[in-house]
């Protein structure tokens, strides 16, 4: 175990133990959280713990913005989670939350770092353009929130090898009302990114600062075109140029204030300033672009409020995408989903389907002695508006010479492999080593039942939720969840409202959704009672069944996503393990498997992936199976699985209750020996924040484990709780609130 460098406290008086070298960041170093994988903590210098940041952080968590791509559960801000203080209650930093995929979007502003990285060395212009609605996006949610930025750096955004961006530091954030003090230009301010107002005076050739505030809307606006221009355009800065002949060159922070961008044909016409010669084609921008350009750059120069919104930029990136997409030569693609909201109408999507392109082409083999892979890409040309945009599907069609095992594909599209950034805490989901306990709580702390009017109870005939049979539940990072329906097939809610997929409206296999997993991907599993397996990104269907791949059996009653994107599956007629499009499958015949009903699946952050069965447990790490024969509840129906960051088993049994499980100790858990309500454990979740886990029983309620008790326990008498048959429990890691699946509806819990 590494050992602890430094302890300190949350906002609720809870321990927090850091642990790690640390990485120096923006104000301040990064450090590992012991026991909550999930989160880094960010410990500010000096310098940067005032009191004016202590209040901000504050007033951050307590209004975050809204996530525009919580649908494809993409985090996109890595958003302070809680406030941290030493010793003697000084602030020193708060907590965040971990950033598993991306990489510095700085890569994408030079063309040699593009061109020579693992991920983006084939990415288009198109690619580029949907990176671009992805920025314009980020900047509307956050100011829909009231965030501006007081300073800018593309370091700030990681971009994954689908495009999404992520805000992975929010140190230059600053609320619209928030007062600068005067003269707080400072060095460090990168003056790339400064609008012009912010240099009063001109002295000597140089542009000093002035104490007009470093932040709003119009000088958030310049921030946003600078970074976009740059982006477009191979990284060029939109005032860099070649000056008229026999003049000196302008400092950078001249050339902004007075205006001169080169690319402009007014600039070149009045001033002779022209672009440099190594910048491309300006006309790849288009007419509309251009002129939000013109008004950014040059008569912003003169008027601030006359710089184009975000909204604008992203209906003109839109408008630039839609002409390249490029004419089907097959069949007519099918319907985009179409999502059911409580009021009736469509939640504007957060960036337009129909700009987002698929993974780069890839016609040469990454390593040279492999053998090639080709990807042939067709767009589909059926268009849905959804927002500002349109919604169209990509077909995938893999060609790959000697496969090493079995390669199966969906007509739909294909699998790809998730490749994560691992270079420090912010990026990795690697710890140096797994902590032995949990150390994020407060000894003594009682749990007391939550008030019932705080509760909040979703069902068909009060929301826009399609069945009260509720299977699995997956909560995300927005405080939203998707939702499992026996019957009604595949819901998602959060505070946009409703979306509904089902047969009729998109290629969900079968309404009777059995289990849910969410991907590091972005997107969601889904299994199927007698579809087979589905998995949906926002975009986009994949499905297998057992005549298009090697699934085993159509009924898909248990999932588990690994931590490399790889996803588990359970059925009842053997295990499968599907990697990269490679399929390998599991049977008593080939494997210690004790049987091929496979009802609950769980993985570890080592990586060690859990197996409950209708005969016991298994596990396997690294090719290597265990058994636990020596146990007398190894041959236990296993009917549910939860694991902690320190490794800790949770497994729910039909009849046996539940066993917290340390190997090689153990402990069983029923209603003989404790205050468990029920024997049959149909759902576990665990929340290393709260150290606590949550038991969904078949007809006894739910109940919490917290310090050695039970408590509270819920059920339809002593609570809101619609039923007693608790299918699914999920915990959101934003809020901590509590979603509970019965089969009559859904309970929220704060």
């Amino acid at each position: 175990m590494s050992s602890a460098i430094y302890s300190c406290y949350n906002q609720r008086g809870e321990v927090v133990v850091l642990e790690g070298k640390g990485t120096e960041t923006i104000g301040g170093t990064l450090y590992n959280v012991r026991g909550a994988p999930h989160l880094v903590a960010k410990i500010y210098s000096a310098s940067k713990s005032t009191p004016e940041a202590h209040v901000r952080l504050q007033r951050m968590i307590a209004y975050p913005p809204p996530n525009p791509t919580a649908s494809l559960n993409h985090l996109s801000y890595a958003w302070p989670q809680n406030v941290l203080y030493d010793h003697q209650k000084n602030f020193i930093g708060y907590l965040q939350f971990r950033v598993l995929q991306g990489y510095p979007l700085s890569i994408l502003l030079d063309p040699r770092a593009r061109q020579s990285h693992q991920i983006f060395w084939n990415f288009s212009f198109q690619h580029l353009v949907y990176v671009g609605i992805q920025l314009a996006t980020l900047f509307r949610s956050l100011q829909e929130g009231g965030y501006v930025f007081a300073d800018l750096d593309e370091n700030l955004f990681y971009v994954t090898e689908q495009g999404l961006v992520t805000l992975v530091d929010t140190e230059y954030l600053r609320f619209y009302d928030e007062t600068p003090a005067a003269g707080s230009f400072s060095t460090d301010t990168r003056k790339e990114y400064a609008p012009p107002e912010v240099f009063s005076q001109l002295s000597g050739g140089e542009a000093t600062a002035s104490a007009v505030p470093l932040w709003g809307l119009p000088q958030d606006h310049f921030r946003l075109a600078i970074l976009l221009f740059r982006l477009l355009m191979e990284g060029h800065h939109p005032f860099s140029g070649v000056s008229p002949a026999g003049e000196k060159e302008i400092p950078l922070e001249e050339r902004i204030v007075k205006g001169l961008f080169p690319f402009s044909e007014e600039v070149q016409r009045t001033t002779g300033w022209r672009p440099p010669a190594s910048a491309p084609s300006y006309d790849r921008l288009g007419a509309t672009l251009q002129e939000l350009f013109h008004r950014a750059f040059v008569i912003g120069a003169r008027e601030p409020q006359q710089r184009p919104t975000p909204a604008e930029f992203l209906s003109a990136l839109t408008e630039l995408s839609q002409p390249h997409v490029p004419s089907p030569a097959v069949s007519e693609p099918q319907a985009s989903p179409q999502p059911v909201s409580s009021t009736q109408q469509t939640p504007a999507s957060p960036v337009p389907a129909s700009s987002a392109p698929s993974s780069p082409e890839k016609t040469v083999a990454t390593q040279p002695s492999k053998p090639s892979r080709k990807v042939w890409i067709w767009a589909a040309v059926g268009i849905v508006v959804v927002g500002l945009g349109a919604g169209a599907f990509w077909l995938f069609f893999y060609d790959k010479q000697t496969p090493r095992r079995s390669r199966s594909y969906s007509r739909e599209s294909s699998s790809e492999k998730v490749e994560r950034a691992a270079e420090s805490p912010l990026l990795s989901s690697k710890q140096e080593q797994q902590p032995e306990e949990i150390v994020l709580s407060k000894p003594g702390l009682e749990s007391d039942l939550a008030p019932p009017s705080e509760w909040k109870i979703f069902n068909k005939a009060n929301s826009s939720l399609p069945y009260d049979g509720i299977s699995d539940l997956e909560a995300t990072l927005d405080g939203g969840v998707w939702i499992g329906t026996y019957g009604g097939g595949l819901a998602h809610y959060s505070s946009k409202g409703w979306r509904v997929y089902n047969k009729a409206n998109s290629s969900l296999p079968d309404n009777r959704v059995y289990c849910l997993a969410k991907s590091p991907r972005g997107g969601v599993w889904i299994g199927t009672d007698g579809g087979g397996l589905a998995y949906f990104d926002g975009y986009g269907w994949e499905v297998y069944n057992t005549m298009n791949s090697l699934l085993p059996d159509n009924r898909v009653h248990a999932l588990a996503v690994g931590r490399d994107g790889s996803v588990w599956i359970g059925t009842p007629k053997g295990l499968a393990h599907l990697d990269d499009g490679e399929w390998i499958v599991y049977s008593t015949i080939d494997s210690p498997l004790p049987s091929n009903d496979v009802k609950a699946l769980a993985v570890s952050p080592s990586g060690e992936v859990w197996i409950g069965t209708a005969k016991g447990l298994v596990s396997i790490s690294d090719g290597q199976w265990r058994t636990y024969s020596e146990m007398k509840w190894a041959s236990y129906d296993i009917q549910s699985l939860a694991v902690r960051s320190n490794g800790e088993v949770w497994v729910g049994t039909w009849g046996k209750g539940v066993i917290q499980l340390k190997y090689p100790e153990w402990k069983v858990h029923n209603t003989q020996n404790s205050l468990l309500p029920g024997d049959h454990i149909v759902s576990i979740a665990v929340d290393d924040l709260e150290g606590t886990v949550w038991v969904g029983t078949k007809e006894s309620g739910i109940a919490c484990y917290k310090n050695g008790r039970w408590s509270p326990i819920y059920n339809s008498k002593n609570s809101p709780l619609p039923d007693n048959h608790a299918y699914a429990v999920a915990i959101a890691r934003g809020d901590g609130s509590k979603w509970v699946g019965t089969w009559k509806g859904i309970a929220r819990i704060p």
